[in-house]
């Protein structure tokens, strides 16, 4: 049987409404919002993260956020979800009355630094009055580790970085965890260990992946989660979105690849030759099909790189209210 350990069902979670839309260069109007998060709704999806309660001076974008979390239609059986960068913002999620809230921490320190604008450490510290706040509302906590595979600062991150953060999560008494690769720099062999090594250090622990494609390489990896027995994977409608501080390394599921030097990095972890390689790449950077978001017809394009986006300036004067508020 091909891929003997793969899940009989998987569990798809729609990011594009938080993920994407936060860096859009006009604001979503929120009715829009609205009707796509209702949509979405009805087409099976697992979990669907629909805002991020952050200060509006943080992400403009998303400043509507309590508006679209008490307007949706709450489908059965979704999950909706949203992420939250402090106290203040699971006080509103609880307002909304949601399923599920997100907490988001890099491996690396450098990116956590330019991301959340403060180190793992008062990360974790303001984690744990959240995560008073979460239980005493009943609400689901999930830890997402940024730069799981990779970070633009440091390079590589070490399985035992990984391993430290998720391990500070469960401490805290998160419900699952979700290992992501923030900028696109995983390859299929990466995730292959990284999903064996995670599985056995805390066996039972419901784990999620969240790829990008930012050098073409998203369905390859997710292949290779699905074979290491990996049942939930994010995805962003059209592509969209990426981490507002990653600079150039950006896209998610099916943008075009738009760095070679990362390409013969994975190339040489997979042990590719060049026909094999070139194989893998066309495969996974083929042509996406999805529905318009405004209409009913369905469409197959190609979406524009976004690779030539500029990266957002890191403010170390950002004021301290919105400190920690700068979503991954």
């Amino acid at each position: 049987m091909w891929l003997p350990n793969a899940p009989r069902r998987v569990r798809i979670n729609e990011v594009s409404v938080r993920d994407g839309f936060q860096i859009e260069p006009e604001f979503i109007p929120t009715e829009q919002k609205i009707a796509l998060i209702d949509r979405l709704s009805e087409t099976g999806l697992a979990r669907i993260e629909i805002t991020s309660f952050v200060s509006p001076k943080a992400i403009p974008n998303l400043r509507d956020a309590q508006a679209v979390a008490k307007s949706i239609r709450r489908h059965p059986g979704v999950v909706y979800t949203a992420l939250v960068p402090n106290a203040r913002g699971c006080e509103r999620a609880l307002e909304c009355d949601m399923d599920e809230i997100n907490l988001v921490m890099s491996a690396s320190e450098t990116h956590n630094l330019a991301n959340m604008r403060m180190t793992c450490e008062q990360s974790l510290e303001q984690f744990r009055s959240v995560m008073q706040l979460a239980r005493s509302g009943d609400l689901a906590v999930s830890g997402c580790v940024a730069t799981a595979f990779g970070c633009p600062f440091e390079g590589e991150i070490a399985p035992e970085q990984v391993k430290w953060a998720a391990s500070r999560y469960l401490e805290l008494g998160m419900d699952s965890i979700t290992l992501a690769d923030t900028t696109g720099m995983a390859d299929p062999r990466q995730v292959s260990e990284l999903v064996e090594a995670f599985l056995g250090w805390f066996p039972g622990v419901p784990l999620t992946l969240h790829f990008h494609n930012t050098r073409g390489m998203g369905l390859a990896n997710v292949l290779a989660g699905l074979a290491a027995g990996v049942n939930s994977f994010d995805a962003s409608l059209g592509g969209l979105g990426g981490c507002p501080c990653a600079g150039r390394d950006r896209e998610h599921l099916h943008g075009r690849s738009c760095a070679h030097a990362g390409g013969v990095r994975h190339r040489h972890r997979c042990r590719l030759g060049p026909a094999a390689w070139r194989g893998a790449r066309a495969a996974s950077a083929g042509r996406t099909r999805h529905f318009r978001a405004g209409g009913q017809g369905r469409q197959e394009h190609r979406p524009p790189s976004r690779a030539g986006l500029g990266r957002r300036e890191i403010n170390a004067h950002q004021p301290a209210e919105t400190q920690g508020e700068t979503p991954s």
